[in-house]
């Protein structure tokens, strides 16, 4: 049984038992299943604890659990709430949704205890406050007596233990040791290792740190010896990885020298820049630093310019002065206005910062040797900032051979990660909430983070822009901060501030000029060629267009780009991005460039006609609009099949939405029209419809330069995926306006298809009668033009009119010619719409059976071509079968297909009547409150929609619930976000 102190109540690092008063007091806890309904209960915190989840944590695998589990934890919980009556905890247990719930502070508990202080020593330990550390380290690993609960011993308790076992015990020793042994107690820690072996003898994280201690008591025969005999077991046990790791930290010891004091420096060195005062964030970077340098180690930290490599540095160096070790620094001006720091230069540099007289050093190899002399045997940590490239410090690094160092760079160091295996970290943007906490420091609290948030974002979170948008805010306090930002949003002005004439150009815009004018030449006019690209992210091909030049020749000048950080590759072999800061600098650049405007339409080219052939991969029956010829340079991709371009749609999506505006501006029309009619589909397809509207949109707004038919086309494609996302008003419009259009020229097909979707308008809006008229004008209209296309879209057209009236024999003949007629033009998105509708329509009927079947053929459908529109429909007709059926974890597993597929495609309704049939899906199964959560957002979604007489209905089960039961707020304690659904991962 654990021992109780005074902090706390209650423990589960043991036998579970209650501490109330200051009095243990045992028996009033009763029975062992009383006490293990409790742990579990601890294990959770104010979390509600199913009783079917109570009765798997404490019935065995081979014990018979209650008949009504439901009685016997009514029973256990009022035994614990008279045991808990009076409590100094305050602790409060609750009945809540076929579940209990222990509302009690974590700090009561050992478990949160512990866990708090191993927080707060590993805060103390990054800092290099060991003693802190070991303080509090101690205190935790002393709260835990016993096997973590246990009194309880079935397969989720088991499970429990081994990881809380693996993932907070052992870490916590681990960190435990690690401060003796910065404390330089290696004898202590010897002692607790042999307490841990007997359970965790092969762990190799405690192996690595018996080593250490052993290495660093001189011990050196007993380190081999126990070295060589885990090394064996490891490899005969197979974890070859594990021996790996012990071997590189082995040898790592080896070459560790002992370090003694010269009596020629006696005085540390500690010559740094000036620590940032308000640094923020690089926590993790700050970790795989301390974790990567030793003795001997060097790291290369790599970035943008600007974007903190030095800070993060000089950060991490401050650990070493407050143990006394001092650090050198060394500035070797690799990109920078004035001459670059040649290695003997920097040689001097650094005895001179060790206080050794350098006059007295004649020659370069006499100081570089005496600097190595001095270095082996007084060993600090080394920083060489602003290298130009690796044979920048290639000589200097063997003379730096016992030290730590880090190294900073604009360029990916690549060849002495190559060469000699130096680890490189890449220093990256902070993330949103640390760029706003930056700025709002920066700026004397002027505002909240609601007006900061603006100006941050435009920053990209490079703490260098941050910086000067800031000084620029602070200094102007008469702008208000919204302002501000608003005029920032021009590039040119944002690129330009930071230069105030006191002192060196120090402006974004300088600093990248420093890195664009170390490129080569070529690779140089790629990069401010890239400036005129419509999106931050592009593939080779793109790229290869602009530069006119073969794709190996493209890919390696990316390459150049990405080792001097002026792109990143987010993933994908093919695939670059640029910050969007460095974009905004590489269009000014591009702004004088004679090539600029033919580099423009050989990449307009590129992604038009290469639109087309990803069109008749995926849509080889669908018409393609005729296209301008290509110009050099500005040839298309191909396609090997329909998933390898529909991979391109998503993957160049924001690029192909963003041309349109791009090309209308540039005054090239004739490209801005065609893209979306040659990207429709796709979306459609992947869901995107909201940015289709404003494709289309865009180009009927700024109408100048298209001829009457090309604009009455995309009106009337505007005002079909108008109706589909439910906007009725900006469809009859849109589609109106066509039809005038279209009336005005001999094109009977264009004005079957004006009638078409003007068929579906009146379906829209409920107008069924109108609709049937006019879908049954089409159908003939299309069986007299022989277009057989537009006649399947006819037939499933008038029987979803007929469905609606309830007329669903004939509704059912027409979905079935029109599914004959899409099987004859293998068309499958086709099928999957007209397979739902028949699904739909056996439902109503009451044919069950026949309904599951053509819901089983849709679902095979679509999990083939992934068009999310009919997905949609698909799974609201699959999740009322399943209610019909009273299947209720089918229609809620349903109900949250539709969801996930409702917010890419903007389909609001569709989202409302997924959570409307959750709702009655929740309620079935008891679940209350998930039921009145799904409904109230339902309810908020059709009010806005203007679609009262459904939110009404709503309203009327939401009464019928009653009131929602007070529950005491639960502290979220996790870090995580859950669905609206409190169990949604059931």
């Amino acid at each position: 049984m654990i021992a109780v102190g005074d902090d706390f109540e209650f423990g589960i690092l043991g036998e579970t038992i209650v501490q109330l008063h200051g009095q243990l007091d045992v028996q009033r806890i009763g029975a062992p299943r009383l006490r293990q309904t409790l742990a579990v209960l601890l294990t959770e915190p104010r979390r509600r604890v199913s009783f079917e989840r109570l009765v798997r944590w404490i019935w065995r695998e081979h014990e018979r659990p209650p008949k009504n589990p439901e009685s016997t934890f009514h029973t256990y919980g009022h035994r614990i709430r008279q045991l808990l009556l009076g409590s100094v905890s305050s602790a409060r247990l609750i009945t809540v949704d076929g579940g209990l719930l222990l509302d009690v502070d974590e700090s009561v508990i050992d478990y949160g205890q512990f866990r708090e202080l191993i927080t707060r020593a590993r805060f103390h330990h990054r800092r290099a406050e060991h003693e802190e550390a070991l303080e509090l380290v101690t205190a935790a690993v002393g709260l835990w007596r016993d096997r973590p609960l246990a009194d309880l011993d079935s397969e989720p308790a088991r499970d429990w233990r081994r990881r809380v076992v693996h993932d907070e015990w052992l870490p916590a020793n681990e960190l435990l040791l690690d401060t003796q042994i910065a404390l330089g107690r290696y004898e202590l820690a010897l002692l607790r290792l042999g307490e841990l072996d007997r359970r965790h003898r092969y762990e190799v994280g405690l192996v690595k740190r018996r080593l250490t201690v052993l290495h660093a008591l001189a011990r050196h025969s007993e380190t081999t010896a126990y070295y060589l005999a885990t090394h064996r077991w490891l490899r005969e046990e197979a974890r070859d990885e594990e021996a790996g790791e012990l071997r590189a930290h082995h040898e790592s010891l080896k070459r560790r020298a002992p370090v003694v004091r010269s009596e020629e420096c006696q005085v540390p060195p500690r010559r740094l820049p000036r620590e940032i005062a308000d640094f923020t964030g690089r926590a993790d970077l700050l970790d795989q630093l301390d974790a990567l340098t030793g003795a001997g180690s060097v790291v290369a930290l790599s970035g943008l310019g600007g974007v903190g490599k030095t800070a993060t540095a000089v950060r991490w160096a401050t650990r070493a002065l407050r143990t006394g070790a001092g650090v050198l620094f060394v500035d070797l001006r690799g990109v920078s206005p004035t001459p670059r720091m040649e290695p003997r230069v920097a040689v001097e540099s650094l005895l001179a910062q060790l206080g050794y007289p350098v006059a007295q050093v004649a020659g370069g190899a006499a100081r570089a040797r005496k600097l190595q002399e001095l270095l082996d045997a007084r060993p600090v940590p080394v920083i060489l900032d602003n290298a130009e490239n690796s044979a920048h410090v290639q000589a200097l690094l063997p003379i730096l051979g016992a030290c730590p160092v880090v190294i900073t760079s604009r360029q990916r160091l690549t060849e002495l990660a190559m060469r000699q295996g130096i680890p490189s970290l890449t220093v990256g943007p902070l993330s949103p909430s640390e760029a706003v906490t930056l700025m709002a420091g920066r700026i004397r609290g002027r505002s909240g983070d609601e007006d900061v948030q603006p100006l941050a974002e435009l920053c990209g979170g490079l703490p260098l822009a941050l910086t000067v948008v800031a000084e620029r805010a602070a200094s102007r306090p008469e702008i208000p901060l919204r302002a501000l930002a608003n005029r920032l949003r021009d590039s040119t002005l944002l690129l330009s501030i930071g230069h105030d004439g006191d002192g060196p150009d120090s402006s974004l815009g300088a600093v990248f000029r420093l890195s664009y004018d170390a490129l080569p030449a070529a690779t140089g006019r790629l990069f401010r060629l890239l400036g005129v690209h419509p999106g931050a992210e592009f593939g080779v091909p793109a790229a290869a267009a602009l530069g006119r030049e073969p794709l190996p020749v493209t890919r390696r000048r990316l390459d150049e780009l990405v080792g001097a950080h002026l792109l990143e590759q987010p993933g994908d072999v093919d695939r670059y991005r640029m910050h969007d800061l460095l974009l905004a600098f590489a269009a000014e650049e591009a702004e004088g460039d004679p090539e600029r405007e033919q580099a423009r339409e050989r990449l307009y080219c590129h992604y038009l006609h290469t639109a087309h052939e990803a069109h008749q991969a995926v849509f080889p029956r669908l018409a393609r609009p005729p296209l301008p010829p290509v110009v050099p340079g500005g040839e298309a991709r191909t396609f090997s099949g329909e998933a390898e371009a529909m991979r391109w749609y998503r993957d160049e999506r924001t690029n192909l939405t963003a041309l349109i505006g791009h090309a209308i501006e540039a005054g090239l029309p004739g490209y801005a029209w065609l893209v979306p009619h040659l990207i429709a589909h796709a979306f459609t397809r992947m869901g995107f419809t909201s940015e289709i509207v404003g494709a289309y949109t865009a180009v009927v707004r700024e109408a100048a330069g298209i001829d009457e038919l090309s604009l009455a086309s995309t009106l009337n494609d505007l005002g079909h995926f108008l109706v589909t996302i439910g906007d009725t008003a900006g469809a009859a419009g849109a589609l109106h306006r066509a039809g005038e259009i279209v009336g005005r020229h001999d094109e009977p097909m264009a004005e079957l298809t004006v009638r078409m979707n003007l068929a579906a308008l009146a379906q829209r809006e409920g107008r069924y009668e109108a609709a049937a008229e006019r879908y049954g004008d089409c159908l003939r209209m299309a069986r007299e033009l022989g277009d057989d296309e537009r006649e399947g879209k006819a037939e499933h057209g008038l029987g979803q009119s007929l469905a609606r009236k309830r007329l669903l024999e004939p509704a059912a003949g027409h979905f079935e010619r029109a599914l004959r007629i899409r099987e004859r033009l293998e068309d499958p998105a086709g099928r999957l719409a007209t397979l739902t509708e028949l699904c739909a329509v056996a439902r109503m009927a009451g044919h069950h059976g026949r309904a599951e079947e053509r819901g089983a053929q849709a679902a095979a459908l679509f999990d083939q071509v992934q068009d999310v529109s009919g997905g949609l429909r698909l799974y609201l007709v699959l999740a009322e079968l399943a209610l019909d059926r009273n299947r209720l974890p089918d229609a809620v597993r349903c109900g949250r297909r539709v969801l996930e597929l409702a917010s890419p495609a903007a389909d609001a309704t569709a989202e409302a009547e997924g959570l409307d049939l959750l709702g009655q899906a929740w309620l079935r199964l008891g679940e209350r409150k998930e039921a009145r959560d799904a409904w109230q957002r339902a309810v908020g979604i059709f009010r806005d929609r203007g679609e009262r007489w459904r939110a009404s209905v709503l309203d009327r089960r939401l009464a019928e619930l009653g009131p929602e039961p007070v529950i005491p707020a639960a502290r979220d304690t996790s870090g995580e976000h859950v669905l609206w659904w409190p169990h949604s991962n059931r």
